[in-house]
């Protein structure tokens, strides 16, 4: 996704959450994960395609609605969506792991955690994982 896609759903974002939440309660480590997961979205326009199990046809959902409201009580109810479903309720503990400081993979403390570089940073805030787990899912196959 292009960054002005990117940054005009962020702004949306966060001014939802300013409302709803305050200001001083906008977790900006969520923030960033956030961006990241956008910038590796093929969906340029941020539209997502999501496919209604009931009926088989596909609608376009704007993302800002997915990331801002959820699937329940909002705009999205009215798109029966399995598949989406499950894969939030699916991750929400991983989620719940990085808000303790706790690598989602082994759950081991990673408040205080070191890494070999920058990269290794960086993906720990976009993922959580701490550097053995990092090591152990990005080990290069011989």
């Amino acid at each position: 996704m292009n960054e002005q896609k990117i940054n005009e759903i962020m702004s949306k974002a966060v001014k939802y959450w300013e409302i709803k939440y305050g200001r001083e309660n906008i977790d900006l480590q969520v923030c960033n994960g956030l961006k990241n997961v956008l910038e590796l979205s093929p969906h340029e326009d941020g539209i997502m395609p999501v496919e209604n199990m009931d009926t088989g046809k596909t609608h376009l959902v704007p993302m800002i609605d997915i990331i801002v409201k959820g699937i329940k009580g909002s705009e999205l109810d009215k798109y029966p969506v399995k598949r989406i479903g499950e894969t939030i309720k699916a991750v929400e503990p991983f989620f719940e792991l990085r808000k303790q400081n706790k690598c989602p993979f082994c759950k081991k403390d990673t408040e205080n955690a070191e890494f070999d570089n920058s990269l290794s940073r960086r993906e720990f805030e976009i993922s959580g994982l701490c550097q053995n787990c990092q090591n152990e899912t990005f080990k290069e196959e011989k």
